[in-house]
């Protein structure tokens, strides 16, 4: 048993030496083959760095100081790689180091062409180093320079000293820079300068993208053309598109007019110009600001949009978006809005004012002020014409109301469902033009103020003369008397009621308690009033009067009826003091107690208290 323990150790002994070897020799033989592809791969590379001369008229060898030398002249041609080199004359040491002289030129790929007076080239780095007049081709560009380090493995060009770059009818000019061939940008540094077709630019550091022809600002940058002068600390400028885009303390200054903003936009194919965030422009004419300002100057408009506000010497407006024109000077408003153009100031949702044709159009929760006539009219919409002066107020539900300072603490208000304001001349002299204003209001007509009130289907106010004319059965009310008839015309002075003439069908109640009316009534009957209170009244044609009499204490005692052809009534401090009946008067005394007092009324009798507006809410329905 033991003797065959022992046979098997030694048979797995000589079977894992064997394999021990095995594995050594396995081991030896990766290295060696290793070693050898190393020595491939430096012989290659080795091979690669290697120039080769292809030709030259004349050519010396030398091997002394332990190197090769080789000393070509005379139409030498040189390669390394795709790369090829011509020169007059040659020094190629080790085949590895070259020194060029001499209408130095390099070809690569066909498209790269560079030419100096001398060259150092580096074979195993790829670097080449040119001086004097050096020019660099890449299609249709050039790079002039007088010393030219270039990378011909990356394909980078820096030079530093100096560097004019002609492309797309361009010069762009810098100290410093690299020409990124490979991915077709220049880095232009210190001084830098393009001189366009119709601009020029100035900038400390830029990125010119070749094919893209784009101008990528890099630090704060100079843009001249013509009269405009455009400045930023950063953005881009597209050559062949005439589009840019500047941020950072942009501005563009034109003539005498200055544009600031966060952003601006260029397109100079349609002359279109925008501005972003705090965007402003200034100038001795006019002034805007908004979020958002697009301008079209061969449309010669101006869009400021959001929290905008324009002004010149014509105008103030604000508003959430306004459209002016600058050849016209019309204004397009959207969003609440203000227009101040003195003396008219306009408040609406949207407004649209035409400067030239004199035309504006307001809407939407109108506020219509003339700062010269103390008047404002508030209304759903307004049309406005500016050489008359001729301003339309309608409203969609409910009534426009004009409101009118006509004195310290009081004020007109007037409603109708058509309200109209214009003026006319009165005269004309060398002094100047005077002019007066007109209102007229149409349909469901109210007024109010301090002294009376009324409501008639249609009215008309002469500035001039200081009167309102009221039609279609009007209805006044001063304190406790109502006055009616088919016409009514109130004469103002000094913005008091100085005398009310009531025409056709007159008639006047008068109550201090609402149950008994004292009555007058004619074909017309003027009333004439001092500091407010009526001081006289006359009736004329078919006159007729109910009067209650009262006693020492205020108690009523009669009535009085009396019929005449006319008859004059006359007041102090407001209370009736005497009565006159001309032509045949006719009266008839009743005792309170045996008068019958629905039976008194005169024809026409009508109390319409309930018709009467008070406060400014009763105008608008």
């Amino acid at each position: 048993m033991i003797r065959n323990y022992i046979l098997i150790l030694i048979c797995f002994c000589v079977v894992t030496d064997a394999l021990c070897q095995e594995i050594e020799k396995s081991k030896s033989q990766v290295t060696e083959e290793t070693d050898a592809v190393t020595l491939v791969a430096e012989k290659d590379t080795l091979k690669k760095s290697l120039l080769r001369i292809v030709s030259a008229d004349n050519q010396v060898f030398d091997t002394r100081n332990d190197q090769e030398l080789y000393i070509s002249n005379g139409n030498v041609r040189i390669t390394h790689d795709s790369v090829f080199m011509f020169c007059d004359t040659a020094v190629l040491v080790n085949r590895v180091n070259l020194e060029a002289k001499g209408n130095v030129s390099i070809i690569k790929n066909d498209t790269i062409r560079i030419f100096a007076d001398s060259l150092l080239y580096q074979s195993d780095s790829m670097m080449a180093y040119f001086v004097g007049n050096v020019v660099l081709e890449d299609g249709d560009q050039k790079l002039f320079t007088s010393f030219l380090q270039y990378d011909l493995e990356r394909d980078w060009a820096i030079y530093t000293d100096t560097a004019l770059l002609i492309a797309d009818n361009m010069e762009i000019k810098s100290k410093r820079g690299i020409f990124h061939l490979d991915e077709n940008y220049v880095n232009f540094y210190e001084k830098v300068t393009i001189e366009g077709d119709d601009f020029d630019l100035l900038s400390d550091s830029l990125r010119y993208y070749t094919e893209l022809k784009r101008a990528v600002f890099l630090s704060p940058t100079l843009i001249n053309q013509g009269s405009k002068r455009i400045y930023s600390e950063g953005g881009y400028y597209d050559i062949d598109d005439r589009e840019s885009e500047f941020f950072g303390n942009a501005q563009i200054v034109d003539d005498d007019q200055t544009s600031p903003a966060d952003t601006i936009r260029n397109r100079e194919t349609d002359n279109f110009t925008e501005l972003i965030g705090n965007a402003q422009f200034k100038s001795k004419e006019e002034e805007g600001r908004a979020d958002r300002i697009i301008s079209k100057t061969n449309e010669d408009k101006i869009d400021l949009i959001g929290n905008a506000y324009f002004e010149n010497a014509d105008n103030k407006v604000t508003g959430e978006r306004i459209n002016f024109n600058d050849k016209t000077n019309d204004v397009l408003v959207s969003g609440r809005s203000i227009l101040n153009s003195p003396p008219m100031i306009i408040i609406a949702d949207d407004l649209d004012y035409r400067k030239e044709s004199g035309l504006a159009f307001a809407d939407g929760n109108v506020i219509w002020k003339d700062t010269s006539a103390n008047y404002e009219i508030v209304c759903d919409h307004a049309r406005y014409i500016d050489s008359t002066d001729y301003m339309k107020a309608y409203n969609d539900m409910g009534k426009p109301v004009l409101k009118n300072e006509v004195g310290e603490g009081d004020t007109l208000l007037l409603s109708g469902d058509t309200l109209i304001s214009y003026t006319i001349i009165t005269d004309m002299d060398t002094l100047g033009i005077d002019t007066s204003r007109y209102f007229q209001a149409f349909a469901n007509v109210e007024l109010i103020n301090s002294e009376m009130q009324g409501v008639s289907d249609s009215l008309s106010y002469n500035g001039q003369d200081s009167i309102f004319t009221l039609y279609g059965s009007p209805v006044m009310w001063a304190d406790s008397s109502q006055y009616s008839g088919d016409t009514i015309v109130m004469t103002m002075a000094e913005n008091k009621i100085e005398k009310v003439n009531l025409k056709q069908n007159a008639m006047i109640l008068s109550t201090s308690d609402f149950l008994f009316f004292d009555q007058v009534k004619g074909s017309i009957i003027d009333a004439y009033f001092t500091e407010g209170d009526i001081d006289k009244m006359k009736v004329n044609g078919g006159s007729e009067s109910v009067y209650y009499m009262k006693d020492e204490d205020d108690y009523y005692t009669g009535v009085n009826e009396t019929i005449c052809s006319n008859m004059i009534f006359l007041f102090e401090d407001g209370e009736l003091r005497q009565t006159r009946y001309y032509k045949e008067p006719i009266s008839k005394l009743t005792p309170m107690d045996m008068a019958n007092h629905e039976s008194i009324k005169l024809d026409g009798f009508n109390w319409q208290i309930d018709r009467r507006p008070l406060t400014l809410s009763d105008l608008f329905n």
